[in-house]
């Protein structure tokens, strides 16, 4: 039963994921653009994908432990790194592209020096939420820079110590974690430098955890005959969880952030447990690739604002909204067609035989 966690994809997941892409596109195109209105709390969908990315974490590291029962030896470290990597690989063609795009754009616009171009380096390869130097040059991929770096360190753990990890030590990082974030960063603003490591790290690690909680309950609520009343609920409960979570990133008020996260996990919890008559009209979809055009466009966002932005001052002159609007229209089109050129070029070339025979 606990391998049910990877077993397919989850479609109410995967449609989600692309709204709050389009939610952190929307953010963005917020912060740099004045007299747009929308989501100026959008950056909180990151922490959808943080508590997300966790479960299906759990999921990962108990489908190995289980191969590796299958075999000889057991190196749970060589299982880290070969974990990092296929991860590292899925992210990198869509980080790249959006990377050069954004540093092409800060050349011609910013004119940014030579010490910017060098130190983003770190960035291009998901490696600035170490604390190493991290640059402007499209860096909306912190978010994926916290998770390869959290399931770095979690992963031997988890892989040795699965239920006295998650049993004792989870809940605690999860209640310091919330009361860290309450009572000295107040919100989930961006990324702000604490002395040796970036808020954001803290941000993800909680979350992640909160994620993997939610997994390991899941063994245990799928034991359980829900009543078709109970399902109606938990219906309601879902669709209100991500019309409430929504709503509030269109608010300004930061005071809030934890208990929207805490709304977020009820939710995503219960998209998981495929418990909610949701799931029933969600499972009869097909969406191909839909996870890989959600990371094309939160990869990709940051450079045709950028562009588009420098255009509209040199060409068309766009009023806020006109200007808002066709970002939005040219992300998902040209995010689109990025998605479909990676996704052609991978099945064609595999990376690692680039390099090694």
């Amino acid at each position: 039963m606990r391998n049910n966690i990877t077993k397919k994809r989850n479609n109410t997941i995967d449609i989600m994921k692309l709204i709050f892409s389009i939610t952190v596109v929307l953010h963005h195109i917020n912060t740099n653009i004045s007299g747009f209105p929308l989501f100026e709390r959008g950056l909180l969908a990151v922490d959808f994908f943080f508590i997300v990315s966790g479960y299906l974490f759990l999921g990962s590291v108990r489908k190995d432990k289980d191969k590796s029962k299958d075999k000889d030896s057991d190196n749970i470290y060589v299982d880290n790194l070969k974990f990092i990597w296929k991860k590292f690989k899925a992210f990198f063609p869509f980080v790249i592209v959006g990377f050069i795009g954004s540093l092409a754009a800060r050349i011609v616009v910013d004119k940014i020096k030579i010490h910017t171009i060098l130190n983003s380096v770190f960035s291009a390869f998901l490696l600035q939420m170490s604390g190493l130097p991290m640059s402007k040059i499209n860096n909306v991929t912190w978010y994926l820079s916290v998770m390869l770096l959290s399931m770095f360190v979690l992963y031997p753990i988890i892989r040795k110590k699965e239920k006295k990890y998650i049993n004792y030590f989870c809940p605690l990082i999860i209640v310091f974690g919330f009361g860290l974030f309450a009572h000295y960063f107040h919100n989930f603003d961006e990324c702000e430098n604490i002395k040796i490591i970036y808020n954001g790290l803290a941000r993800g690690f909680l979350e992640i955890n909160i994620g993997m909680l939610l997994a390991y309950a899941m063994d245990y609520i799928k034991k359980i005959d829900f009543t078709k009343f109970s399902k109606v609920m938990l219906t309601i409960l879902e669709i209100l969880g991500y019309v409430f979570v929504l709503i509030m990133m269109n608010s300004s008020n930061n005071k809030v952030d934890i208990f929207i996260v805490l709304v977020l996990s009820i939710t995503i919890f219960i998209s998981f447990s495929k418990l909610s008559y949701t799931s029933l009209l969600t499972d009869k979809l097909n969406f191909k690739n839909i996870d890989k055009l959600s990371l094309s466009i939160y990869c990709s966002h940051i450079m045709i604002i950028l562009w588009m932005i420098h255009f509209n001052e040199l060409f068309f002159h766009l009023n806020s909204i006109d200007l808002g609007i066709c970002i939005f229209v040219v992300t998902i089109i040209i995010s689109y067609v990025i998605e479909k050129l990676i996704s052609f070029v991978q099945k064609k070339f595999e990376m690692t035989k680039l390099f090694i025979k």
